[in-house]
């Protein structure tokens, strides 16, 4: 049997192992998904036995998406698109060998043109969260738009974003907002973007609502649960919204690809994801 698993930390919530396993089962393939939750005390010691273990593959989520990235660099090899991201979150591990890839991006902006109807060719683009997935979403979208308006609470993921970002692109395309300036950023942007872990529970807000306007998008990468504070007060205001389970799915069939080198069946992913999602 085949494994291949989610690495992240406290990930329970996650709906990948019912889309993943229903996609071995539809495709008849003897193989199994799991979550490796795994302490960041314990995080290297996990990354440094995995050719010595039986896993195939694996999604990476928080806090580990540049982590993997640095370490599948070093001792494999990552794709042209996850370089220039910086982060990855798919590893293949073929024949004791590693690979290293982002299929975020390729989900996320599936996602923003089939379930939001965005297009971002020449908008300014807000993005909250300069980790592994706000840093490659940014650098991703970067080509499309305007501008990109990155803001973090971490300094260190700020710094570290900026420097990969300026690599690609020029200062002029970037403006790295203060949380003085917030209101005025989110103003001038047609996206919003929460590409953070907050914002799950109910009275958390990534920003305050009274920012949000009539010219605004709003996607945040949170699935689970289907409506987000943040999507809520979108919509109140009758903006377009969308969650992040469209993301999910098309990056999920991306890393199945990969994977299993077999056509992702998208539709019964799709349905599993839907039926999880309502059913805890």
């Amino acid at each position: 049997m085949n494994v291949y698993g989610l690495l992240g930390n406290k990930i329970s919530y996650s709906l990948s192992p019912s889309m993943h396993n229903a996609a071995f089962e539809k495709l008849k393939l003897d193989a199994e998904y799991r979550i490796f939750d795994v302490d960041p005390k314990k995080i290297d010691e996990f990354l440094n036995c995995l050719l010595r273990s039986d896993i195939s593959g694996l999604n990476v989520t928080v806090p580990y998406k540049i982590k993997a990235f640095e370490f599948v660099k070093k001792y494999g090899s990552v794709d042209k698109e996850a370089a220039m991201l910086g982060a990855i979150n798919t590893i293949v591990i073929d024949n004791k060998t590693l690979s290293g890839h982002n299929t975020d991006v390729y989900g996320f902006m599936k996602s923003v043109e089939t379930d939001l109807g965005f297009n971002p060719r020449m908008k300014n683009i807000f993005v909250i969260g300069a980790g592994g997935a706000g840093s490659a979403i940014a650098v991703k979208i970067a080509r499309a738009a305007e501008k990109i308006f990155i803001y973090d609470t971490d300094q260190d993921k700020m710094k570290t974003f900026s420097a990969n970002f300026l690599r690609h692109y020029g200062k002029d395309k970037l403006v790295q907002v203060s949380a003085n300036d917030l209101k005025s950023a989110v103003g001038a942007c047609h996206l919003l973007i929460n590409a953070t872990p907050y914002g799950r529970h109910e009275g958390e807000m990534v920003i305050d609502p009274s920012f949000l306007h009539k010219n605004l998008s709003v996607y945040d990468l949170i699935y689970n649960p289907e409506k987000t504070p943040l999507i809520k007060e979108a919509e109140k205001l009758g903006l377009p919204a969308a969650n992040g389970l469209g993301m999910l799915l098309y990056q999920g069939a991306k890393s199945f690809e990969l994977w299993t080198k077999k056509k992702a069946p998208i539709a019964v992913m799709k349905e599993s994801l839907v039926k999880a999602l309502k059913n805890p």
